[in-house]
């Protein structure tokens, strides 16, 4: 497949999912959430992380306030992401409480630098929560186009290259968003998750050394 091609297909896919997204009800999508949320808590608690990059979920995303919450009460370093439209680059910052965000780029909530702590850059999460508006069962993610997780991921991989850690990539999505019998067009340098949540349970899609 050429490039435009896939290009066109990863857009209808992007709409498509996106609908099905928006028409989860509030309440249902609440509900749905905190099962998601439960999900992923267990396998951090399982895994032994001690610090994690989340997102602050916007508009029809699973909502993430659950896990952030259980973050914060089992001691969990919770680290979150201040996009720069300029660069296209993410810089990250230490969150204790949700009256250390504001109102950020492209209306999504992020650290307010004036009262969120710089997280040091030299030290990456020992996991990482990857938004998106679908996955598949190979490790595959379908983003909002803006590129900026791919190239912290790339920064990431460059950074641990030396002998660190590399990341878990993890997903949170509704069991609707997953494409189960197929995979997401990408590209070799695109993130490749190494879990996926859905209210159905966690999906495993990578192991690990």
């Amino acid at each position: 497949m050429n490039n435009k091609a896939a290009l066109k297909d990863k857009q209808e896919l992007r709409r498509r999912m996106a609908a099905i997204r928006d028409k989860l009800a509030g309440e249902e999508r609440r509900r749905l959430s905190a099962l998601i949320g439960a999900e992923a808590a267990r396998w951090l608690a399982d895994n032994n992380i001690r610090s994690m990059m989340a997102y602050v979920s916007f508009r029809s995303e699973v909502d993430t306030t659950p896990l952030i919450d259980w973050a914060w009460s089992e001691g969990i370093a919770l680290v979150a992401p201040r996009c720069i439209p300029s660069t296209k680059e993410m810089i990250l910052y230490q969150l204790t409480g949700w009256n250390q965000l504001q109102t950020g780029a492209y209306g999504i909530r992020e650290p307010n630098p004036g009262l969120a702590a710089a997280w040091d850059p030299e030290r990456m999460p020992e996991a990482v929560l990857v938004p998106g508006l679908a996955y598949d069962l190979q490790g595959g993610r379908l983003g909002y186009g803006g590129g900026y997780y791919d190239r912290f991921f790339e920064q990431a991989v460059y950074q641990t290259s030396a002998g660190g850690r590399v990341p878990y990539w993890l997903g949170l999505s509704f069991e609707a968003q997953l494409v189960a019998d197929g995979r997401i067009p990408g590209e070799p340098h695109d993130i490749r998750l190494d879990a996926v949540f859905t209210e159905r349970g966690a999906y495993p899609l990578k192991s690990r050394k």
